[in-house]
């Protein structure tokens, strides 16, 4: 009788640290691959709605009333506004076969076969939802808008392993710009990427620096130089020894690889033979990065050997246009005329 107890509570105990072996496992090779969010969540179905991120952050109104440079003319659309604005599909095929979306809008049919295009690329939690805040700000200063959709977001193909961080979304954005640019082979290209675009963007300038061509420049907003970045920044913020950090670093990227096939540590090329001769702008906010602007430049992203940061005074993640619009816009402006010498807009 006692043996059976004994067995039984071991096969218990073999059956808990199974499941919670699991779990850890599921949670840490989740984190990566799927962006932070739940399975469920990141499957689910094409059509994007406004969520709490949305209402409270990307599409709310944080423009601080007392200040005297406040434009009161720029408008911040609700989310609800952004759904509606009219809109039209295109689908490419990325280097893997995979359908990835974009779309263009019938508000600026009226401009120049030559105006210049800005290319936004998301986060990865985003969507085309992100970039089309910036319809107004591109036709106020002159751009054709582009929005498109990495894989494993809104209506672009989803891949059975999840998110890559840039190893294989970089297809996506090359494939994408090739259209754009067969569509306009007059226009001059101004790339604008968030959080993880930013990986997947400078993966992409590094790969196939043909087809960015005509890219004149690139505005990166929360850059992030790589997965091992984000994950001890996250180590800095909650104030965790180095050691335990790293520990938990390779443990999880380790996990990750055996879900998507990708190793996180090897898929950035040597920057001693690889780099991005492209002007390169960060924005960053002191309310999100505080003091690692300086950083991030020197250490962060080796591969961009034109680099300006342009710091922003407010702003929280991959939302720094709706806490200042105007200064938002002057820095774009500011940059691509330094770097082109084309001069429009207001």
């Amino acid at each position: 009788m006692k043996f059976k107890t004994v067995a039984t509570i071991a096969l218990l105990l073999i059956v808990f640290m199974s499941v919670s072996g699991f779990a850890i496992y599921d949670y840490l090779a989740g984190f990566i691959i799927h962006g932070g969010r739940t399975r469920s969540d990141y499957y689910r179905p094409q059509e994007v709605s406004c969520n709490s991120w949305h209402l409270n952050e990307t599409f709310f109104d944080h423009r601080d009333p007392l200040s005297s440079d406040t434009d009161t003319h720029i408008e911040i659309p609700s989310c609800e506004q952004a759904i509606k604005t009219p809109k039209v599909d295109h689908y490419v095929l990325n280097k893997d076969q995979m359908r990835i979306r974009y779309l263009v809008f019938p508000t600026q049919a009226a401009l120049a076969d030559d105006s210049p295009i800005w290319l936004h690329v998301h986060g990865i939690t985003s969507s085309w939802l992100h970039g089309v805040r910036y319809l107004g700000a591109a036709q106020r200063l002159g751009f054709r808008l582009v929005v498109m959709e990495l894989q494993n977001h809104g209506k672009s193909q989803r891949h059975r392993e999840g998110s890559s961080w840039g190893c294989r979304e970089k297809w996506d954005v090359i494939s994408v710009l090739k259209d754009v640019q067969n569509r306009y082979p007059e226009s001059s290209v101004l790339i604008t990427a968030s959080s993880m675009g930013t990986i997947s963007t400078t993966q992409a300038a590094m790969t196939s620096p043909d087809a960015f061509s005509s890219v004149k420049a690139l505005v990166y907003e929360s850059p992030i130089s790589s997965v091992s970045y984000t994950f001890r920044s996250a180590g800095r913020m909650l104030a965790l020894p180095e050691s335990i950090t790293e520990f938990m670093l390779d443990l999880t990227l380790d996990l990750a690889k055996t879900r998507s096939s990708i190793d996180f540590k090897s898929c950035f090329p040597d920057p001693k033979s690889h780099f991005v001769d492209i002007p390169t702008l960060l924005l960053v906010s002191e309310q999100e990065y505080r003091k690692t602007a300086l950083r991030m430049q020197f250490r962060d992203y080796p591969y961009h050997r034109w680099l300006e940061i342009y710091p922003l005074p407010r702003g929280t993640h991959s939302a720094y246009w709706n806490y200042q619009p105007e200064v938002f816009e002057h820095s774009i402006k500011r940059f691509w005329q330094q770097n082109t010498n084309q001069i429009f807009g207001r």
